[in-house]
């Protein structure tokens, strides 16, 4: 089954140089800098310069129709229109505490069945000596493979919004990481926990959709954890293996 597809986009902060990742603190010294002063008195004495919570932004925004050509007529929904956007907003709010906000947006304007509000990531990180913690909702990268990745059991996919190249979604949870100091051979060890408390069902197509799975799944035929059988928790040990055979990256978890 062939897919034509044609994309109109407008990138912020992607890829042009007009919009090259700039904080904003340089974005305003720009602005100013052929500011004309028409009070010709000194100004009162400045005071301590205000913190810098944004630290960097990036996203994009566009507009994707998707036509089947072939296959038509039948039940399937044959045009879509897509709007998609996303922006990713670095903080730091404090000396130890960074922040990190991913929203999305994904909008079929002719199906009124898929659409999506909810962020990818929402997240407060706080750092210490040798060891940081994180809570709010997270992707984590559990490994990275060129095809199927059987350790990557954390995050959820979105079959919804595209079957054959699914988005990663995020978990609501908080993870604990403490880095230990690596040799010549075994380098950068580090162990992480996960709690995950709450379970998140995984989204696939509307029924009218190309890609749906039709009457395979029955409402109510599954089963739906309560109470503690919620919980996903797990342990993970990571670190690299330089040897004079080989190096590689070396990757343990143990997950409930």
């Amino acid at each position: 089954m062939k897919v034509a597809r044609l994309a109109v986009g407008f990138w912020f902060g992607a890829a042009p140089a007009a919009f090259a990742a700039q904080d904003v603190e340089d974005l305003m010294d720009d602005l100013m800098g052929d500011a004309v002063l028409v009070d010709d008195a000194p100004s009162a004495a400045a005071g301590p310069s205000a913190p810098q919570w944004l630290r960097s932004w990036k996203g994009f925004f566009e507009f994707r129709p998707r036509v089947y050509t072939r296959d038509r007529g039948g039940a399937a929904n044959d045009d879509q229109l897509l709007i998609e956007g996303e922006i990713e907003l670095e903080f730091s709010l404090s000396e130890r505490i960074d922040g990190y906000f991913r929203p999305r947006l994904f909008i079929d304007a002719r199906d009124g069945e898929l659409h999506r509000f909810e962020p990818f990531e929402a997240y407060l990180t706080y750092s210490g000596e040798g060891w940081d913690i994180r809570g709010g909702q997270f992707v984590e990268n559990w490994g990275i493979v060129d095809t199927f990745n059987p350790i990557d059991v954390i995050n959820r996919r979105d079959f919804g919004t595209d079957a054959l190249d699914t988005d990663r979604l995020g978990e609501l949870g908080f993870r604990y990481r403490h880095f230990f100091k690596g040799g010549a051979t075994i380098g950068e060890p580090t162990v992480s926990f996960y709690a995950l408390p709450l379970f998140r069902s995984t989204p696939f197509p509307p029924e009218d959709q190309r890609f749906s799975l039709g009457d395979t799944f029955e409402d109510g035929g599954g089963f739906e954890p309560t109470g503690i059988e919620q919980a996903f928790v797990a342990s993970r040990f990571q670190s690299t293996l330089r040897t004079a055979f080989a190096d590689a990256d070396i990757q343990a978890v143990f997950a409930r």
